[in-house]
């Protein structure tokens, strides 16, 4: 009967070590999830911000270019300047969905930047094609 005792702490021994690697191996899964779910949520903010900012400065750009439509001797000296904000924001807002894209497992458009799934050949957004057809060049 000693045995048979002996026997079954064993094997509740053994079960309780593997019960409790699944459940590490779980609690480290859910915080690999949590940590992208954080950063996929950061991306999103920093996007949603960089956009109002495009908004903003296209504002600003069409205001300069109707007063300057509606009176030639308005002054249009930040116009260049706001101009290459401008650029320099859709730049930002190119770089920060890319990073989105691949936290999703997703492809972005090189035209449009827009998100696309990896099987997508042609952006849903602008048609653009998304696959390179070129065959890998061989070494001569």
């Amino acid at each position: 009967m000693q045995d048979q005792v002996q026997e079954l702490l064993e094997k509740l021994k053994k079960a309780a070590k593997i019960a409790g690697e699944a459940a590490g191996q779980g609690i480290d899964a859910a915080g690999r999830v949590a940590g992208q779910a954080l950063e996929v949520t950061r991306l999103r903010v920093q996007i949603a911000g960089v956009k109002s900012d495009i908004g903003v400065l296209h504002r600003e750009v069409g205001a300069i270019v109707h007063a300057a439509h509606r009176d030639p001797a308005a002054p249009t000296d930040t116009l260049d300047e706001k101009l290459e904000a401008l650029d320099a924001k859709v730049a930002e807002l190119h770089e920060l969905e890319a990073k989105l894209a691949v936290l999703q497992k997703k492809t972005v458009c090189p035209a449009c930047g827009r998100a696309c799934l990896l099987e997508d050949t042609y952006c849903r957004a602008c048609g653009a094609k998304l696959t390179d057809d070129k065959e890998p060049e061989e070494d001569a």
